[in-house]
């Protein structure tokens, strides 16, 4: 996927099936599943947002389930017979978009609820992303509606794909017209969860990065100004430098290193050649610094891509060769 067709191509990406779909390649999740983090490591003092409380919601009534639900949304629910999971997620894939008052509670107190026993991870986690579809559709209490998807993104005990499910929902609804006033609890909130000691700091980041206008980072933008983003780069920049300049989880320092790219943070500039530099980084973390120092497209560059040395292995090869291409191009 294009870097920059990420805000624009979101809600697309947000409505299939798979179960991680931050713009991350594949080797990268690999490896995030592999590398153990852990949430009770030191934290930046870069940024120091207040904890996030999380909130509870009350399961309805019988009397609201009988009289206030219509009998498909109940069902859906589990609240009322015994459909089966397909049946379950069918029925709330159709349900119109049109849920009133009581209906939203219902569902999004159904996001807050644990799984019940003979629900599958998979299943579980399909049926909490076609609820937050459905509440997407049906304009849902703002302020509850980002309280509830921050509870699950900050609930360690959650699988992370239902986290990372809960992050990219609140950054699409956080762009709607419909969002609560609420962003900078928002905002604080998604910089606590970036920060590189917790197992979702990479969607977490990216979630800040494209946070804003659908065209802020879409290259066919022609207006004569781009929009301004609702997280500047100055609220970045003490996120993005505690990441680099730490050991960080390979997909936490892959996010920053796109931030980096598509911000075009040329602060970063030595920071990015020391990663370059570093044989004992991976290659594939050296190769994507090697496309973020490239991206900035500044004939400076071009004697530092001349000067590395050869490498052996074929994607960081690959690397040094397409920057050293791109400089040579624009240095014409």
């Amino acid at each position: 996927m294009n870097p920059l067709s990420y805000p624009r191509k979101l809600n697309g990406l947000i409505r299939t099936k798979a179960g991680l779909i931050v713009a991350l390649v594949g080797a990268i999740f690999t490896v995030y599943y592999l590398i153990p983090t852990s949430e009770n490591s030191p934290t930046p003092s870069a940024s120091a947002p207040a904890p996030f409380q999380p909130i509870t919601l009350p399961q309805p009534t019988k009397e609201e389930i009988t009289s206030a639900l219509r009998p498909s949304l109940a069902q859906a629910l589990a609240f009322t017979g015994s459909a089966s999971p397909s049946e379950r997620l069918s029925l709330i894939y159709k349900f119109p978009d049109d849920l009133s008052e009581i209906e939203n509670k219902a569902v999004l107190a159904k996001l807050l609820a644990p799984p019940s026993a003979d629900a599958s991870p998979g299943w579980h986690a399909e049926f909490l992303h076609a609820l937050c579809l459905l509440l997407q559709r049906s304009l849902p209490d703002p302020h509850l509606f980002s309280r509830t998807l921050l509870t699950l993104a900050h609930d360690s005990s959650r699988p992370l794909v239902i986290r990372d499910y809960a992050i990219q929902h609140l950054a699409q609804f956080y762009s709607s017209p419909f969002a609560s006033d609420d962003h900078a609890a928002i905002v604080s909130s998604l910089l606590d969860l970036a920060q590189n000691s917790t197992p979702v700091s990479a969607p977490a980041l990216l979630a800040l990065h494209f946070l804003g206008p659908p065209d802020r980072l879409d290259p066919t933008f022609r207006g004569e100004t781009q929009p301004k983003p609702a997280v500047s780069d100055q609220d970045l920049t003490p996120l993005l430098a505690a990441i680099l300049s730490s050991p960080s989880p390979l997909p936490t320092t892959m996010a920053a290193l796109r931030t980096i790219a598509d911000r075009k943070l040329t602060t970063h500039r030595p920071t990015l050649r020391a990663l370059i530099n570093n044989p004992d980084h991976p290659a594939l973390l050296r190769a994507s610094a090697l496309g973020s120092l490239a991206s900035f497209q500044d004939p400076d560059d071009s004697s530092f891509f001349a000067s590395l040395p050869p490498s052996d292995h074929p994607l960081l090869s690959q690397a040094i060769a397409h920057a050293r291409s791109s400089s040579q191009v624009r240095s014409r």
